[in-house]
């Protein structure tokens, strides 16, 4: 009796899935492939960048990396999930709309290919994986083409990002659009509902990116304090889109001026100085004991200052908080912008008001991720870090 064959990868997806769905899982995979090969390629020319890395954390920017790939690659697939079914795009039923897709797919991998050549450029001149700062060279868009022509090989290079494209085009052409002309068994409408919803999920599920409440972010890519590490975790596409919104965000130097003498009498600064917009201020502290001490920084929202006995509230409303205050060190210069709790907690840890502008604060602004915390200055000493409420507030 001879032994049952077994059901190779081509059978079972046959059996399982219809014409399209094979097509589409097709598209995914070759398109998942070249990112993951772009992150490989950039993890082995960089790898001597910044000294030794622990190969954990190395291994966790790829993981991290590799999700933001996935995330890029079903974004770039949605297109034809949503719109392959309608008659005229129905890539089963007429051929030209397989020359539609296939136009779509070249094009989708020449905008990222090129995204990934600027990424590799940028990250040589300046250290950064690719945000959206990189418009402000637009403002001076002839110098800006003078010196990447003078700089680095462009027609070699436009050559490179055609033959990438042209290369995955004819690989989609040879390995995904012959599923469609393969056909599937029939299916019952109970199984297509199933498959349909399983495949539904699947997708939202690799662009949420994480079990857990709140979804895949770039601010996950910054887990440890190592710019390679971080880039490692980072797509260059999706992190441009990330930055978008803060690329052009700057201070209003005339108004500033207008206000400074009354801004640096409020703050008491030290040598006000127009010409220069000078704030700087000196304060030495008075009365500290010898020896390290046990601190303990608490944050807490909503609690204001008039609402406590320290600052002068006769009802006595707090009093352990009170005991603290008087058997602790008390600041009482600690100053923030805003009431906002996002500004007050950037402001506490690195000393620096926060100013961003357009309803957003700076935890949420992935170009000021690199900051010097107060608490790192704390040399000898067990940190520990507890934050209660909702991730989503940017605390």
């Amino acid at each position: 009796m001879p032994l049952p064959r077994l059901l190779t990868v081509r059978r079972l997806t046959a059996r399982l899935l219809s014409p399209r769905l094979r097509f589409a899982l097709a598209v995914f995979l070759l398109n998942f492939g070249l990112l993951l090969a772009f992150r490989l390629a950039f993890a082995l020319a960089f790898r001597s960048t910044g000294g030794q890395h622990a190969w954990d954390n190395v291994l966790e920017g790829l993981y991290l990396g590799a999700k933001f790939d996935l995330r890029l690659a079903l974004l770039a697939l949605l297109p034809l999930l949503l719109l392959d079914w309608l008659p005229l795009l129905n890539p089963v039923r007429w051929r030209a709309a397989r020359y539609v897709w296939l136009a779509y797919l070249v094009a989708a991998t020449l905008v990222c290919t090129a995204f990934y050549v600027v990424d590799v450029g940028h990250y040589v001149y300046l250290g950064t994986r690719l945000n959206a700062s990189a418009l402000r060279l637009l403002a001076a868009r002839d110098i800006a083409l003078e010196m990447l022509w003078q700089s680095y090989p462009v027609v070699w290079v436009l050559l490179g990002m055609v033959g990438v494209a042209a290369a995955m085009g004819w690989l989609q052409w040879r390995l995904a659009f012959p599923q469609l002309q393969r056909p599937g068994g029939p299916h019952p409408l109970w199984r297509r509902a199933a498959l349909g919803t399983l495949c539904a999920g699947l997708v939202l599920f690799g662009l949420y990116g994480k079990v857990s409440w709140y979804p895949l972010r770039w601010s996950d890519a910054f887990f440890v304090a190592d710019p390679y590490v971080n880039a490692l975790g980072l797509n260059p596409v999706l992190y441009f889109f990330d930055t978008y919104e803060n690329q052009s965000l700057g201070y209003d130097e005339k108004a500033v001026r207008a206000a400074y003498p009354e801004v640096a009498a409020y703050l008491g600064v030290d040598h006000p100085d127009e010409a220069t917009l000078n704030f700087l201020r000196e304060r030495h502290p008075q009365g500290l004991t010898q020896g390290p001490y046990n601190l303990v920084l608490i944050h807490l929202e909503s609690f204001a200052a008039r609402y406590t006995g320290t600052f002068g509230n006769g009802a006595n409303p707090t009093p352990y908080f009170d005991e603290i205050a008087r058997h602790g060190l008390l600041f009482t210069h600690y100053y923030v912008p805003s009431p906002g709790t996002a500004r007050s907690v950037f402001a506490a840890l690195t000393g620096l008001p926060d100013v961003m502008g357009s309803g957003s604060t700076a935890t949420r602004n992935p170009q000021l991720v690199t900051q010097h915390v107060l608490l790192d200055d704390f040399r000898g000493y067990k940190r520990f870090y507890f934050l209660g409420g909702s991730a989503s507030w940017g605390n």
